[in-house]
């Protein structure tokens, strides 16, 4: 009882240190390259109409910090999915687009917000460019605010999360089994990996904050204004954005076959933990954490938790429970082929 509630209480320090490393990992990179529309663009209506504000370059920088604010008037969608409003960023070179970058789509009534992200920096010597779109069949759109600014991971923030990985890497070895034995570390850096690429930061393109906002290291760089001139005309460009996030494109893509993929996506990696730990309340153990821990980081990136959510925790659970029946039936041949040999 006493190593649960060590394991509980350590756990829940790693939790903590974790959300503050992610929310203060990044910092102001070029003070000078901020911009902000306090006055609003024109409003859009469906026609389709769209607008293109020119932003510059950013210079060296690993990502860009965005708030922004849309509003729509009863905007009614099209007969397509992506026939809404909907705001995205360019990256432009030498008059070629390199990369777009989806942001947001509204349609309805309403006033909707992003308060703190963080999406990647386009490639060298490109200029940003962000466009508004109306492309519903009836309905009006405006950006009242938008302010973004260049940013860089903290060298102090890149150290700092080293330390909370390896906190992880020791707490997970020993729920794993006994930190004597290499199949626990293995275990522990399988977990590790696996939660890199479905939990923090997952598969998401945009970085978001844990529970709260990116909580930078120096003040918000001085903005310099955008006025009506800088709002250009620009010809629509109809058709889903699609993610240059491999797995996430498979998400949308395969999106009826989710509860079968959420299934097969943990019962890898439960094998694996079970045959690593040779226990099977170990190796469970690690794939439930797992589990909770994808849906904790949805939600604390702010992605909510619905019905949808409830599923996925219950393939997941069947996903674990076949990676169970194979890991026993494994054991139980191997216990077998052991018993049959013939003793020298």
């Amino acid at each position: 009882m006493r190593r649960v509630a060590l394991h509980l209480v350590t756990g829940l320090g790693l939790i903590a240190a974790t959300v503050a490393s992610w929310n203060h990992g990044h910092q102001p990179a070029n003070p000078s390259a901020g911009l902000e529309i306090a006055g609003g663009s024109p409003w859009l209506e469906a026609r389709p109409d769209s607008l293109r504000i020119d932003l510059g370059e950013f210079g060296a920088a690993d990502g860009m910090h965005l708030r922004f604010t849309v509003e729509a008037k009863e905007l009614q969608r099209g007969t397509e999915e992506w026939q809404d409003g909907r705001l995205h960023l360019e990256w432009i070179k030498n008059g070629e687009c390199l990369e777009r970058v989806y942001l947001f789509s509204v349609r309805g009534t309403g006033s909707f917000s992003e308060t703190s992200a963080i999406h990647p920096a386009g490639p060298p010597g490109a200029r940003a460019e962000l466009h508004l779109e109306n492309l519903g069949q009836s309905g009006r759109l405006r950006l009242s605010r938008f302010e973004t600014f260049p940013t860089r991971v903290s060298p102090a923030a890149r150290a700092g999360m080293g330390f909370v990985v390896l906190g992880w890497l020791v707490w997970l070895a020993s729920v794993a089994g006994r930190l004597r034995s290499p199949g626990p570390w293995l275990a522990a850096a399988l977990w590790l990996v696996a939660a890199w690429f479905l939990v923090i930061p997952g598969p998401w393109p945009k970085q978001s904050p844990l529970v709260g906002s990116f909580a930078m290291d120096a003040p918000d760089p001085p903005a310099r204004a955008l006025g009506p001139g800088d709002f250009v005309p620009a010809p629509s460009q109809p058709g889903a954005l699609e993610s240059p996030n491999l797995l996430l494109r498979w998400k949308i893509q395969l999106r009826p076959l989710r509860p079968l993929l959420h299934g097969l996506l943990f019962f890898v990696p439960t094998l694996a933990f079970l045959v690593l730990t040779q226990e099977e309340r170990r190796g469970l153990t690690l794939a439930a954490l797992l589990a909770l821990a994808v849906e904790a980081a949805q939600w604390g990136f702010g992605y909510g938790f619905d019905w949808t959510d409830l599923v996925d925790l219950a393939t997941d659970a069947l996903g674990m429970l076949m990676a169970l029946w194979v890991f026993r039936k494994w054991r139980t041949g191997k216990e077998g082929h052991l018993a049959g040999a013939p003793r020298a």
